[in-house]
Order: structure tokens, then sequence, then C-alpha cells
């Protein structure tokens, strides 16, 4: 009986472990700035679908960016991938006249089946934008509030855009990885 009931907790705790196999995790701020190529503020214009076939490309928001914080990207539109080749990777916007703080990497990851063997590569980087961390690389600015912004205690809530700012500004000017103290459940940098 005891033999039975390990092997059926066994089981779904690996079914549990494959499900979140695919889970996109939360990178921390820092990370995030490092990893990304550009970081801006921007104005959603419009949300297209792609009618021509471009690899990798289903749903796209062009951008009016107004304030650059990181990146050689001036003021101007952009492309930003709301909808790819993983549902994991997309990032959770664009809603139109809405304005978003965008964590952005150059290009789009694509998968590529050459030598018999499949990888993702990084692929249109002149005209596209994509999220840097998915659902964790777009955040909504509403009324002079950042909706979803993550605190220090790992819970979401709206922050005042003044402070998002500051801790962009600093992430950006001093990069440094992080690692997470699961024990503490709190950020530590290297």
């Amino acid at each position: 009986m005891i033999r039975k009931i390990t092997a059926i907790l066994f089981f779904f705790s690996l079914i549990i472990d494959l499900a979140s196999a695919r889970e996109t995790k939360s990178l921390c701020l820092h990370e995030k700035a490092l990893r990304s190529d550009a970081i801006f503020i921007g104005s959603v214009l419009s949300v297209q679908d792609t009618h021509e076939k471009t690899a990798g490309i289903y749903k796209y928001a062009v951008v009016r960016v107004d304030k650059v914080l990181k990146g050689p990207q001036k003021k101007g539109e952009i492309k930003f991938v709301t909808r790819g080749i993983s549902s994991e990777l997309n990032p959770l916007c664009c809603k139109l006249g809405e304005k978003y703080i965008f964590f952005a990497r150059r290009g789009i990851d694509v998968f590529d089946d050459s030598n018999d063997r499949l990888r993702v590569i990084r692929t249109n980087t002149e005209e596209y934008f994509s999220a840097t961390n998915g659902h964790y690389s777009v955040y909504l600015i509403n009324d002079g509030m950042v909706s979803g912004w993550p605190l220090e205690e790992k819970r979401q809530t709206s922050v005042e855009i003044r402070i998002v700012l500051s801790e962009i500004k600093e992430a950006i000017r001093y990069p440094r990885k992080c690692v997470i103290a699961a024990k503490l459940g709190s950020e530590k940098y290297t």
C-alpha cells in the first residue's frame, strides 16, 4: 500500500514538473535589463496580424517609442512581436492606445531544423523587437502607475512610475546577475 501511494505521488510530481518545464520564469530586474537590447516607454498605435508568411510571427504591435531608457533606437515607431512561435515567450500586451514599459530584444526566435537537428535561432533583427522575458517583459502604465511591477516580496502590484524608472535606471547603470536565494526568498546580487 505504501509503495502504491509513493508511486502515485512520484507520478503526480513528475507530471507537475513536466507541465512547468516550458513555463517562463520571471527574471529579476537586473538580469532582465542585462539581457535586453532595448528598454523603452511606448504607446501602441496598432496591432497587426502578419498577412505575409513571416516565420515565427503571428501578430505584432506598432509602437511609438516615447522615451528610450536603454538601447540605440531613437524615438519613432517599431514593430514589437506580441504572438510568436511559443506562447510562453509572448508578452501580455498590447492594447491599442495604451502605454507600456517594454523590455525588448532585437529580432525574433524561430525554429530551424537544418542539419537534421532542431534549434532556435534569432532572425529579423533589423525589423522586429520581441519580449526579453516572455510574460514578464511589458508593463502597463496608467495614470502614473505601472501595473504588475514585481516588488521584493515577489508579489506584483501597481507602483508609481518615478520609482519604477529609478529602479530601471539603476539596473542599467549597475548591471549584475541575480541569484535567487530560495530559502530566504530574496534576491542576491553577484
